[in-house]
This record gives structure tokens, C-alpha cells and sequence, in this order.
């Protein structure tokens, strides 16, 4: 673990203030397949937004199954997984860009599932914004694609 002096720990969250405050070229489509409501669009529409701010940069863009790609496509959508009180959502990349060695690079393409059962419950309790920002990480490719680009 690296120690940071303050004078390298300032000028770090300087950056990241400047960062935060330009428009990011990372796009996040988020396409609805079924089983939400208009409000909980919405909220996948605002995590969408969230990892939009934090992402800084542009991938190329990607042909897949007549879709073109800027920078990563969601396929969202509520169903029965488990019940009540189970399993909230799961998440992640169904497709990943690969270099021309092979190497696998980001996802360009991923599905979320949020358990219609639970659904309501989140939104209501205010936690769904947080519950499909996690969710939606594993489908950028975290914790989801970390043992392929050997950080685990």
C-alpha cells in the first residue's frame, strides 16, 4: 500500500475535483427489457449517471449483433428470481472487448436482474439508486472480471 505525502494526497484530490466537474465521453445505454416500473427507469437512469461522472474517458465504439456500441450497453430488467428477502438483483458483463493479442479489455455489453419481489421495497426504503450502482459496477467489470486481468 503506498503512503501518500499531503502535498501528493492534495494535488490527487485536486485532479479528481477537476475530473468530476468535465463531461465524461463514457456513455451508458441502458436498455429496458421488461418488468419495471417508469420511477425504478429512472433510478437505473440516475446510477447510469453516476458511473458516467466517475468514468473518465472514451472506449472505441463496438459492433455487436447489429447494435453499435458507446461504450457499454445494459439489458435491464425486473423478473422472479427468488422471493422476498432473497436475492436483490445480480449483474455483469455478457461481452468484453478483447485486444488484438486476445487479451480481454472492458465490457461492452452486460445484463442486470432485480427480483420483481423486492423491487418496491428498495424503492420505497430509498435504497434502489444504491442496490443498481453496485450492481451495475459488476457489470463494468467489478469483482466481475478481476481474476481475467489478474488483480486477484
Amino acid at each position: 500500500m503506498r503512503n501518500y505525502t499531503t502535498y501528493e494526497a492534495r494535488a490527487d484530490l485536486a485532479r479528481a475535483k477537476v475530473l468530476a466537474a468535465t463531461d465524461s465521453p463514457f456513455t451508458i445505454e441502458v436498455r429496458f427489457m421488461g418488468g419495471l416500473t417508469e420511477s425504478q427507469q429512472a433510478i437505473f437512469a440516475a446510477a447510469a449517471d453516476r458511473w458516467a461522472r466517475v468514468i473518465v474517458g472514451d472506449l472505441p465504439d463496438v459492433e455487436l449483433d447489429g447494435d453499435v456500441i458507446d461504450d457499454l450497453l445494459i439489458l435491464a430488467q425486473g423478473q422472479d428470481i427468488d422471493g422476498e428477502g432473497g436475492v436483490l438483483g445480480q449483474a455483469g458483463p455478457t461481452h468484453v472487448r478483447q485486444a488484438e493479442d486476445g487479451t480481454l479489455l472492458l465490457p461492452c455489453k452486460g445484463q442486470m436482474a432485480f427480483d420483481t419481489a423486492d423491487l418496491a421495497r428498495m424503492e420505497s426504503d430509498g435504497v434502489l439508486l444504491d442496490v443498481i450502482t453496485h450492481e451495475m459496477g459488476h457489470v463494468i467489470g467489478i469483482g466481475t472480471l478481476w481474476e481475467a486481468h489478474g488483480l486477484i
